[in-house]
């Protein structure tokens, strides 16, 4: 089951950003500062939830961590880029993983960007995120 959570006031324009990570307590988290930044929150736990949730509301934006269950996060991007629509989604890689292989596969499957938690802070990624969304004054 999938968590929406809205701001009231920014229900009719406000833009979708899909925060898919299994670490429920940083997930909301997120959630809370993605929100705070005037957006629509949808959530996912794993990336099984993730794909269905991406394929069926086409988000504006995901937020994508790489170590899920049920389905990877590179697993989850490289179907989500089969579909048209699914191409066209900036997807923020978030994970704890530096390798180099899996930054590479990220850029390959088209992410927008590749946030190693441990050295980003929330508020960086949610002004990243604003960054990406808003348009520019």
């Amino acid at each position: 089951m999938t968590d929406i959570e809205l701001n009231e006031p920014a229900k009719k324009m406000s833009k979708k950003v899909l925060i898919v990570e299994d670490d429920a307590s940083l997930l909301d988290i997120l959630a809370t500062k993605v929100s705070a930044e005037g957006f629509e929150v949808l959530k996912a736990h794993d990336g099984e939830e993730g794909l269905a949730v991406a394929l069926r509301e086409y988000p504006d934006l995901i937020l994508l961590d790489l170590l899920l269950p049920k389905l990877s996060g590179l697993d989850m991007l490289t179907e989500l880029r089969k579909d048209e629509k699914g191409k066209q989604i900036p997807v923020f890689v978030l994970t704890n993983l530096s390798e180099n292989s899996n930054i590479y596969k990220s850029i390959a499957l088209d992410s927008s960007a590749y946030f190693i938690k441990s050295n980003s802070s929330l508020e960086l990624i949610a002004t990243e995120v604003k960054n990406k969304l808003s348009p520019v004054k």
